[in-house]
């Protein structure tokens, strides 16, 4: 029976999802949207049993499409070969016929990224069936990791998967919705945190686990709480991270305070834009390239309305930037530093920041 499985950051998501396909007998393809991801899968079964076994597939999401719907197929429609996909950051061909050639391929041949999908439905429609039965037949067992990050028609396609009585699971944390596959119009109200929504309306008969990854082995309990605090409507997620360190919690650090703050944590500096100043004698990344990274300390670097929200509560209506905040706490094992410039008689309103000094 396909399945969603809502999986809360440090939850051990990507373990689960190698256990279960370890188990099969079937062919398995996991597939996910980054190449980072499809790596870390990858090295967790070299760590496991020392190599992935032959019945199991893994491949980046645009390169199953391309290589196993759509290439076998594309002669109906593009008779030159596609030279690969081109990443266009935003919606591509806005002004173009819907279903011109050059709707869905550019100039030198490369079909658009947030297109595969859409291109790949149309020709399973004029088979009649066949491309999806194609896939049925390698892949009768589908995993997807970091379901959150597909959007528009690639949500489409996983419907026409499970239709299709194709056995998937998926697994994903709506709270880290850092990427989308696209941005355009179609299924543009189920994106992000709304992910799961699409699931609940489209595809009603699925099984829907909001609770068996619901224990974030990773974070301190504090951090799960001030975590908790973005995403309000959502499950509050239970820490399971018992071990001691001599600084735990979540800290405003000042400016002035950074340096003595690193000597003591030697923390993740983590930052939304390069125009943040840092402490250079220690390591720094952008929110968005850590999801699925773990930190001892993370000391952060917020922009303006991740402040406010976490000074005032205001929220944050950017569901992107609300994504990364969340991926920024979340890396850290026992604390998180916020860089803040507070007043000497600043206390939280809800407590769940305190002052570094």
């Amino acid at each position: 029976m396909s399945k969603l499985i809502i999986a809360a950051a440090g939850s051990g998501k990507t373990e689960t999802l190698v256990n279960m396909a370890l188990h099969e007998q079937r062919p398995v393809l996991i597939t996910t949207y980054t190449d980072n991801n499809v790596e870390e899968i990858k090295s967790r079964f070299y760590q496991k049993i020392g190599c992935i076994p032959p019945n199991i597939t893994i491949l980046p999401w645009y390169t199953f499409m391309l290589s196993h719907g759509v290439k076998p197929y594309q002669d109906l429609k593009h008779k030159d070969d596609i030279k690969g996909v081109c990443l266009t950051g935003g919606t591509s061909t806005k002004y173009i016929s819907k279903g011109s050639n050059e709707y869905y391929f550019s100039s030198d041949g490369s079909i658009y990224a947030d297109k595969i999908a859409q291109f790949l439905i149309w020709l399973n429609d004029i088979t009649q069936g066949h491309v999806i039965e194609n896939l049925k037949a390698l892949f009768p067992i589908i995993y997807i990791d970091e379901v959150q990050d597909l959007s528009g028609y690639d949500q489409e396609l996983i419907k026409a998967f499970v239709d299709a009585s194709i056995d998937v699971t998926c697994v994903g944390d709506p709270r880290q919705g850092v990427f989308i596959t696209s941005k355009g119009n179609k299924n543009k109200k189920f994106v992000r945190s709304q992910m799961i929504d699409f699931f609940n309306s489209k595809l009603p008969q699925i099984e829907i686990d909001k609770d068996s990854l619901n224990t974030n082995y990773r974070c301190s309990a504090d951090i799960c709480a001030l975590s908790d605090t973005i995403f309000p409507n959502m499950s509050h997620v239970v820490s399971g991270n018992n071990e001691q360190s001599k600084r735990v919690g979540c800290y405003f650090v000042r400016q002035q305070d950074v340096d003595e703050y690193q000597e003591e944590c030697k923390a993740m500096q983590l930052r939304y834009s390069i125009k943040s100043r840092v402490n250079n004698n220690y390591p720094t990344n952008n929110f968005g390239l850590v999801k699925g990274k773990s930190f001892d300390h993370v000391l952060i670097y917020p922009t303006e309305k991740m402040l406010d929200f976490l000074l005032n509560g205001t929220v944050i209506e950017n569901p992107e930037i609300k994504a990364k905040l969340y991926v920024a706490i979340t890396r850290a094992r026992y604390s998180v530093g916020i860089v803040y410039d507070y007043p000497e008689d600043y206390k939280h309103k809800l407590n769940l920041i305190r002052t570094y000094k």
